[in-house]
Formats: structure tokens, C-alpha cells, sequence
């Protein structure tokens, strides 16, 4: 399991979605560990997808806040 606490199924989809592969070795408080590679994609990160992964989680939290305020509406009704 990755022990990080934004792992799993968010960081598959946002790797899946940018064709990126997340994980690997990667260093806490100087400590190198390795991580579970996520993703199937072995493409470099690049300022590009970096935008792209902006933009991503806006369209993420837009849709999720229309969703939530549709809720509301129904049950508020």
C-alpha cells in the first residue's frame, strides 16, 4: 500500500488522466523511500502537464461543487 495520505485512487486518476506514472523513490525529511509506482505511463513531467494537472483539479472541484449545490436544491426543495 502507498503510505502517503493522498494516495490511491485520486493520484491513479490524475496519473491516468495526464498519462504520467506518479511514485518512485522520493525523499521525506531526507529519508529516500520508495513509493508504489501509480500509473502506467512513463511520460516526463513538464511545465505543460503541470498546467494540465491545474486545470484538472479545477474541472474537478467545479463539477463537484455544481453537484453539490444540485443536491442541496433537491433536498432543500
Amino acid at each position: 500500500l502507498h503510505a502517503s495520505p493522498n494516495a490511491g485512487y485520486p493520484e491513479c486518476a490524475c496519473a491516468g488522466a495526464l498519462g504520467l506514472t506518479f511514485g518512485g523513490a522520493r525523499s521525506y525529511g531526507g529519508e529516500v523511500h520508495n513509493a508504489p509506482l501509480l500509473g502506467i505511463c512513463a511520460a516526463t513531467c513538464t511545465p505543460q502537464t503541470i498546467k494540465q494537472c491545474i486545470r484538472l483539479m479545477r474541472l474537478t472541484a467545479l463539477i463537484f461543487l455544481l453537484v453539490g449545490i444540485g443536491v442541496k436544491m433537491v433536498f432543500a426543495g
